[in-house]
């Protein structure tokens, strides 16, 4: 079957308009990967960030109680209100260990 001029054109035209189409298409994909994984890397940074800082200042904050409730029995040496303090100190779930 031949086809008339026209409908090779036509045919030639639908070709190059679905071949351009599949191309941006494939671009866009691809630029919608790349932006979601950008995203992905920039929440998991921040939400990195956020937990070294939580965990930090949680740790200056145990640190100061500590420091405060301590300066009475080392002026007074009283060991055993040092060892209950220190205690409760390792009790916390996110502390190894203490150091005076």
């Amino acid at each position: 079957m031949k086809l008339k001029l026209q409908g090779r054109y036509s045919l030639i035209i639908i070709v190059l308009v679905m071949a351009i189409a599949g191309i941006l298409t494939s671009v866009q994909l691809i630029e919608f990967k790349q932006s979601f994984r950008a995203l992905g890397d920039l929440q998991r940074d921040t939400l990195s960030e956020q937990l070294i800082t939580s965990a930090s200042e949680q740790g200056q904050r145990i640190a100061q109680q500590l420091a405060e409730n301590l300066t009475n029995p080392l002026y007074y040496l009283s060991m055993e209100e040092i060892q209950q303090l220190l205690e409760v100190a390792l009790a916390q779930p996110d502390i190894t260990s203490v150091n005076v």
